[in-house]
């Protein structure tokens, strides 16, 4: 069995990304990145990594964590912060995120693109500069998850039409947003979520769309669902929003 790595990295100020792993299963727990062109790339991986702090990731790689190439690494009570990047992105793979910390980005906070099919549980996600959650042509079920404090969009569903993007999106809290969740072309279930504060819409589904929003709450929204296209709407629960349903 690997042996963890642990609070091993200061890295300061470091011009390369601070760990690369491919095609092993490593314990990566514990440690302090600072200030790296990214904390951790991970490629056709698996491995624990947990309970790392990662602060202040300054390009040029592309997030402070890459996952591609069908990784599948569970990333567990991590902190994720003040990137000046996207903070983590998967890419083609899959992977368990759970309790991690994800928060005051200079751009967005956690990408699901290509393909890839995480299990998102449990998260916080906050504070981000634009988006919290984007999910790209992608699919993984995200329960449990507070989204909130994003001046562009806490969730952000985009894909081709058809079924290229369709997340199981439940039991999440999104709130105090520009916009809580939008869906552009994309299709997926979101049930049993709380979603209040917005700003604008909780829930707005444009181009090609054809989502199916069941039994949530919304309520304290500048509006509550907003439908441009095609979209199952069942037994919600819409309250104090300045207008709960625009369809066009």
């Amino acid at each position: 069995m690997d042996q963890p790595l642990s609070r091993a990295i200061p890295l300061l100020e470091a011009k390369k990304v601070a760990i690369s792993v491919s095609e092993s299963n490593p314990i990566i727990k514990s440690n302090t990145f600072v200030k790296n062109a990214g904390a951790l790339t991970l490629s056709a991986c698996s491995g624990t990594y947990e309970a790392n702090e990662i602060l202040d990731s300054q390009g040029p790689a592309e997030a402070a964590v890459l996952i591609s190439d069908k990784a599948n690494p569970s990333f567990i009570s991590n902190r994720v912060s003040n990137s000046d990047k996207i903070q983590i992105i998967v890419q083609e793979s899959t992977g368990t995120f759970e309790c991690n910390e994800i928060f005051n980005g200079k751009s967005g906070g956690f990408v699901a693109a290509q393909g890839s099919n995480p299990v998102f549980r449990k998260n916080k996600v906050y504070g981000n500069a634009k988006v919290g959650v984007s999910i790209q042509q992608s699919s993984g079920i995200w329960s449990e998850n507070d989204i909130y404090q994003h001046a562009s969009v806490g969730v952000h569903v985009t894909g081709n039409e058809g079924d290229s993007c369709k997340p199981t999106f439940t039991k999440n809290i999104v709130h105090d947003n520009k916009q809580g969740v939008l869906i552009d072309s994309g299709i997926g279930v979101y049930n049993e979520n709380e979603l209040h504060s917005n700003s604008m819409h909780a829930f707005s589904i444009i181009n090609n769309s054809a989502p199916q929003i069941m039994e949530n709450k919304i309520h304290n929204n500048q509006e509550g669902i907003h439908v441009k296209n095609c979209a199952i709407i069942v037994n919600n629960v819409l309250e104090n929003n300045k207008r709960d349903y625009k369809v066009e």
